[in-house]
């Protein structure tokens, strides 16, 4: 009997060893995982923490680059704008001629010819004035004051008697013709001069001053 209860009893110090075991062995792995768990949080607060720092600091270099960008296109526009003003300042009409929008005109002292007025224009790099509008001839008014009897290169056109043209070859497409002009008073009249501040026909032979016209040179 004694045998039998020592047994038991060993058995169940035995089971009770065990079980003792077990729950250090459970002990230890839930210390392992509580500090497995820990560590994977702080590692993730310490990423998450690293991605914030990291968007705002692209997010200040975004801004940054942003605002150079607005100071690089307004420097180029300014720069632009420099090159315009240059460009401008460049353009110059030669000393004796005179400025009217993107043209330079020239009033001869000399009485010429209307074929010599024209040669000579050419010598100077430039035509017989051809008058494009209403606007430009009204312009040159201020410039024509004190001369009568100017040619500018307007002539009739030798295939149709009824028909002028430009020295360019463009037909006339106004006309600034004074009272019952033209007239072809001597039946030679095919060339045109300003006079009294309208368009007159005269024969090409007659010497007049003229003027010449020419584009802006850089």
């Amino acid at each position: 009997m004694e045998k039998e209860m020592e047994s038991i009893y060993n058995n169940v110090a035995i089971s009770d060893c065990a079980r003792c075991e077990k729950q250090k062995k459970c002990g230890k792995h839930m210390v392992i995982i509580v500090i497995l768990v820990i560590s994977i949080f702080v590692a993730l607060s310490i990423a998450v923490g690293i991605l914030f720092m990291h968007c705002f600091s692209m997010s200040d270099e975004l801004t940054e680059l942003k605002k150079n960008r607005t100071g690089q296109e307004r420097i180029l526009s300014e720069i632009e704008t420099m090159k315009v003003a240059l460009r401008n300042l460049s353009r110059s009409c030669p000393q004796g001629w005179f400025a009217m929008g993107s043209s330079c005109y020239y009033i001869s002292e000399n009485k010429m010819t209307w074929l010599e007025a024209r040669y000579y224009c050419h010598e100077l790099n430039s035509k017989l004035a051809i008058i494009t509008s209403m606007n430009e001839m009204d312009s040159l008014f201020k410039l024509l004051k004190g001369y009568d009897g100017l040619w500018i290169g307007l002539h009739r056109d030798s295939n149709e008697i009824n028909s002028w043209k430009w020295l360019d070859g463009a037909k006339m497409t106004f006309s600034y013709w004074g009272n019952k002009e033209p007239n072809n008073e001597k039946k030679n009249e095919e060339c045109v001069e300003v006079l009294s501040g309208a368009w007159n026909d005269e024969a090409c032979s007659e010497r007049r001053t003229f003027m010449c016209k020419k584009t802006y040179s850089c």
